[in-house]
């Protein structure tokens, strides 16, 4: 049973990747983000990343210190990485609003944690999911947690043009100060 649901999350992953590199290169046929809620991209898009984000949490449990990583570098990643990340990630999120994060109506936030990064949810997000990977000693866990991490760290690309649509030149600012992943911001 674990084996299989480990291949269902990582066809879920591959399929939300190659939906993210699609938008990306082909912005007239995004799916991500969804043009509008209740659209087919949105229930799609909403799919696949559910299930590539529970992957990683449900298989860490199920393969539980199936791995070889040494105590210590669980006990860094538990106490470290897994509290930070998901608590940046979730802040990032509370703030952008649950709805504006799944790719439908919502303001520009430049503020709070979106300072440092314009896109904390995804820099939060994957140092929590591969940190609880590493604390779960699943290479399992970690397998999905890395694919999960890949299309985080992609779907700024295919973001940003429609941030720019939708914002214009607030948006072009705010892209200009504050760096995409992580960095110290541009003085105003």
């Amino acid at each position: 049973m674990t084996q299989l649901f480990f291949l269902v999350v990582v066809g879920s992953a591959v399929v939300a990747i190659a939906g993210v590199l699609l938008s990306w290169g082909r912005p007239a046929a995004r799916i991500w983000p969804p043009p509008r809620g209740g659209s087919w991209q949105a229930w799609l898009s909403w799919l696949f990343i559910e299930v590539t984000m529970a992957g990683p949490l449900v298989l860490g449990v199920l393969d539980w210190n199936s791995g070889t990583l040494p105590p210590w570098i669980r006990g860094v990643a538990g106490l470290v990485l897994v509290p930070a990340g998901f608590g940046v990630g979730l802040a990032a999120m509370r703030q952008l609003t649950v709805a504006a994060s799944f790719g439908m109506q919502g303001r520009l936030v430049t503020s709070g944690v979106y300072r440092y990064s314009r896109n904390p949810q995804c820099v939060g997000f994957i140092a929590g999911y591969l940190g609880f990977a590493l604390l779960c000693n699943s290479l399992l866990a970690l397998v999905t947690a890395v694919l999960l991490s890949v299309e985080f760290a992609l779907s700024p690309f295919a973001e940003e043009p429609w941030l720019r649509e939708r914002f214009g030149q607030a948006y072009h600012d705010y892209a200009t100060r504050v760096p995409r992943f992580l960095g110290r911001p541009a003085a105003p």
